[in-house]
């Protein structure tokens, strides 16, 4: 997609702060109201008919580390590297969370104050240009009918984090037509705050719509932010 929209209780906030947020938050899965969304606790780990993508580590483990070939045929030793793996890519990991529905009322109504925010169009290509692919990447939701225990070890890589990344429950979010940003930092990186904040390209927003409810008072400031920035930025109104 060339275009996202991020919804925002936002118009009072730039009223009282007299600044336009440069940042865009990124927050830790375990801070997500749906705790089966990006679950580890629906994660197995059987080794039994192990897919290529995890057999090839272990051989790799093996040529490294020869001494090693006792520990890495053991299911058990197995099970919990893998399952320390995830969780360490857990405990990094944050997200952020945008809309291919510039106008849905479902997050008009929670994630804009219930009509009192902002929704921002955003250029997705110059959303975030100042960051590496090796640590950043995106993709849309799929909406499932039901969670369900998944197996890391049976199917590739890509196949298992796409499931595990990006699948939400429908009944209850399908109005959200949500699109992820997911940033993964380096092993060696260590995160204390569940929430990363992340300086966008201001030059990426296209259109601003404010809420039906939004005061006419918020509206005149962020539109003065916005100008005082020399943005270019069309604007509606519900």
């Amino acid at each position: 997609t060339d275009v996202a929209y991020h919804d925002e209780p936002a118009g009072e906030y730039f009223a009282k702060t007299s600044n336009i947020p440069e940042n865009i938050r990124f927050s830790s899965p375990n801070q997500f109201k749906d705790k089966k969304d990006v679950p580890i606790s629906l994660i197995d780990y059987d080794t039994s008919n192990m897919h290529s993508d995890y057999l090839s580590d272990l051989k790799e483990l093996n040529k490294r580390f020869p001494n090693s070939k006792d520990y890495i045929n053991n299911s058990r030793i197995i099970k919990d590297m893998y399952r320390f793996s995830i969780h360490q890519k857990y405990n990094r990991m944050r997200i952020s969370c945008f809309s291919l529905n510039g106008n849905s009322n479902y997050c008009w109504h929670h994630h804009s104050g219930n009509y009192k925010g902002i929704c921002i169009k955003f250029d997705v290509n110059q959303l975030f240009e100042d960051y590496t692919a090796d640590t950043f990447s995106a993709g849309k939701v799929k909406y499932i009918n039901k969670y369900k225990t998944h197996n890391l070890l049976k199917v590739s890589k890509i196949k298992f984090y796409n499931y595990w990344l990006y699948n939400k429950l429908k009944r209850k979010y399908w109005q959200e037509e949500e699109v992820r940003f997911i940033h993964l930092p380096k092993d060696d990186v260590i995160l204390t705050e569940p929430f990363l904040d992340f300086r966008f390209n201001l030059h990426s927003i296209q259109n601003i719509t404010f809420g039906k409810k939004a005061k006419e008072s918020d509206k005149t400031v962020i539109k003065n932010l916005i100008g005082s920035k020399g943005l270019d930025i069309e604007y509606c109104s519900l």
